[in-house]
């Protein structure tokens, strides 16, 4: 695995299957999140489920689960109500916050 910086490895998050970035417990997480956000379109889909539980713990899981669920909620909210985008800069305080949430659920 590729050793890189948080923005690099941000940048390609949407390709992360085609690089060297993400390891075999974040590559399973990542599958497992965009498992749960596409549910609509493939629907249960017990081979991808059964493929992340290898790589997680139950509770990794349902951390996942539930922030990626949290997550698209947020979206279609933002979404249908023309939420506007907060000003630069705004954001990063939150994502400080985002980040120290999830490394809590993986380390611990």
């Amino acid at each position: 695995m590729a050793t890189a910086g948080a923005w690099e490895r941000l940048s390609v998050l949407s390709a992360w299957r085609e690089t060297r970035y993400f390891d075999e417990q974040e590559q399973a997480a990542l599958a497992l999140a965009e498992y749960v956000t596409g549910i609509s379109d493939s629907h249960a889909n017990t081979g991808l489920y059964e493929s992340a539980a290898e790589g997680l713990t139950p509770g990794q899981m349902s951390a996942v689960s539930w922030m990626a669920m949290s997550i698209n909620t947020s979206n279609r909210v933002a979404i249908g109500s023309s939420y506007k985008v907060a000003p630069p800069g705004t954001a990063r305080n939150r994502a400080t916050k985002t980040r120290a949430a999830v490394r809590h659920i993986f380390v611990s």
